[in-house]
């Protein structure tokens, strides 16, 4: 199965907090994007798989565990199995956002 999807065609926000819209799903893969306005965050969040965020556009500051690192447009974060997750627009301009989760259950 091949789909192809354009970020900037899903954009969307809402006024109390980031928006998440769903690209994709397989059998041990999701892809989601997530688009913060200034000043918006989420967290905590906890995901069963590995997850590797892609920060499109902004900065992006994330807290995964312990460890809290700030991100510029072209970083990736990378979070393990169950590991408590924050994520905040760090910039006054949108923060947008993309991760892809993986599972595989033995």
């Amino acid at each position: 199965m091949v789909r192809l999807v354009n970020i900037e065609t899903v954009r969307e926000y809402q006024v109390n907090g980031p928006k998440s819209v769903e690209l994709g799903k397989g059998r041990h893969l999701s892809c989601i994007a997530y688009f913060f306005k200034a000043g918006q965050r989420l967290g905590p969040t906890r995901r069963s798989g590995d997850t590797l965020m892609y920060v499109v556009r902004g900065r992006a500051r994330v807290r995964i565990g312990d460890q809290e690192e700030e991100g510029r447009a072209g970083d990736l974060f990378m979070g393990g199995d169950g590991d408590e997750v924050w994520i905040g627009n760090a910039g006054r301009d949108e923060l947008i956002l993309f991760a892809v989760v993986a599972t595989v259950s033995c």
